[in-house]
């Protein structure tokens, strides 16, 4: 009798502790799961703070290159207004000079040198006129626009010159990509600079990736990649400045153009060294709503 209670004890004993095994692996076990997902969270959080880190360095240097823009803008504009007045009695004297000429019927050496100057003077108002469109402030209209269709618009437009000079285009666009909100006409524009100086650098032919897809802190990022050959650290920032590197006949740099559209709506854009060589250039804006 006094044995079986013993075992009865015994027994009972053991159901509790396997009880309470079973409820300690339980506890356990939640434990874990719950460490695992603050692990995850605390990989999210700081994937978000290292992107928000990033889209504000990015921004710092939009707004410091927005302001040396507005300061060249300014410059610009003062300067061809200065120059504008004596440009068009320069223009007016060679004119009268030249129909004299052809009435006193002495053509030749005098009209070729004539008609040098002429092409210098015209020259010169393409600069004029170049300073005075940078230096205009933009007014944005601004609607939901898709940027998927924008880019693929673009590249089909584009494609005869992509063929034409044998670039191979790869585009790769992320699926259910939120709407932003700009002026459509002006973002076009800015892209296609973008879009055309890949294009112009890679004259024998080269690669054109361009992908696109959001980011954590609701942005839309556009990655253009191309093989140009590889431009110094150190010049990469000037690829934005107006007049750095133009073709000597006083064009506005397209790429800085696309800076200031950028800029004005709230995104920003830089330049780096590919992977694999050639460029690359990273646009961030603002997203809006999302495409279903």
């Amino acid at each position: 009798m006094t044995a079986n209670i013993v075992d009865e004890k015994q027994r009972r004993a053991k159901s509790i502790d396997r009880g309470q095994v079973a409820k300690i692996s339980k506890r356990l076990k939640h434990l874990t799961e719950r460490l695992s997902e603050l692990k995850r969270e605390l990989i999210r959080t700081k994937e978000q703070l290292q992107q928000k880190t990033r889209r504000l360095d990015e921004l710092e240097l939009q707004v410091e290159r927005n302001k040396r823009l507005a300061a060249m803008g300014e410059m610009g504009e003062r300067i061809a207004q200065l120059i504008r007045t004596p440009v068009m009695n320069l223009e007016m004297g060679l004119s009268i000079l030249d129909a004299e000429i052809h009435r006193l019927g002495t053509d030749g050496e005098i009209s070729r040198l004539i008609g040098m100057c002429g092409g210098g003077l015209n020259q010169l108002k393409e600069i004029v006129l170049n300073m005075t469109v940078f230096a205009k402030r933009e007014t944005l209209n601004h609607r939901m626009i898709d940027l998927q269709k924008c880019i693929q618009q673009l590249v089909e437009w584009m494609r005869p010159l992509f063929k034409q000079q044998d670039i191979a285009v790869r585009v790769e666009i992320e699926a259910d990509l939120p709407l932003i909100r700009g002026d459509e006409e002006l973002l076009q524009q800015a892209l296609l600079n973008l879009l055309m100086s890949s294009a112009q650098a890679m004259a024998e032919g080269g690669t054109l990736a361009i992908a696109i897809r959001s980011t954590i802190d609701h942005c839309l990022e556009i990655e253009v990649n191309d093989t140009r050959q590889v431009i110094p650290l150190d010049d990469l920032e000037r690829l934005f400045d107006p007049f750095a590197l133009d073709n000597g006949a006083g064009e506005i740099s397209g790429l800085s153009t696309t800076s200031r559209i950028i800029g004005s709506h709230g995104g920003s854009i830089r330049v780096a060294c590919g992977v694999a060589g050639g460029t690359r250039f990273s646009i961030l804006l603002p997203a809006g709503e999302t495409v279903h």
